[in-house]
């Protein structure tokens, strides 16, 4: 039995197919943008996709992905910048929303402590303008909240 892997034009396994009759070779044949390449490594296909990458002649093996923010894109790991701030505008969301009753008329706080909140509220919004480099998490500075300053 042959089994293939089929690979995107970055290298990466995004399926395999398994053929019981070995005289048929599709090593090399391109289907729907997918390339097919024999896997000779006896290894499960679904954690062999993180493993293994197609790097134009052969299998090369390659680290885990660093983390979910990470694409493979020629040959290496790279953060993904715009899946970066996807998750930092949704981050952004939850603690405007968590922020939202400061902003109450009835709100029991101080003129003073409202201010606090409203600057607050205006950093987070302006965090990507405020940081356009970002690559990683580790780049953003969140704000701190009012109730978190001492």
């Amino acid at each position: 039995m042959k089994k293939y892997a089929l690979v995107n034009s970055e290298g990466q396994i995004e399926g395999s197919v398994e053929l019981s009759d070995p005289s048929i070779d599709l090593e090399g044949i391109v289907s729907s943008g997918l390339t097919h390449h024999e896997i000779d490594f006896n290894k499960d296909i679904s954690k062999s996709t993180c493993l293994w990458w197609w790097n134009g002649v052969e299998w090369a093996a390659r680290d885990a992905q660093p983390t979910e923010l990470h694409v493979w894109t020629s040959g290496t790991w790279a953060p993904d910048v715009d899946a970066l701030w996807e998750h930092i505008r949704a981050q952004r969301t939850k603690l405007l929303s968590a922020s939202d009753w400061t902003q109450l008329p009835d709100a029991s706080i101080t003129d003073a402590e409202k201010a606090l909140w409203t600057t607050y509220r205006q950093q987070l919004r302006d965090m990507p303008q405020d940081m356009p480099n970002a690559q990683t998490l580790l780049d953003i500075n969140w704000p701190l909240s009012p109730t978190d300053q001492v």
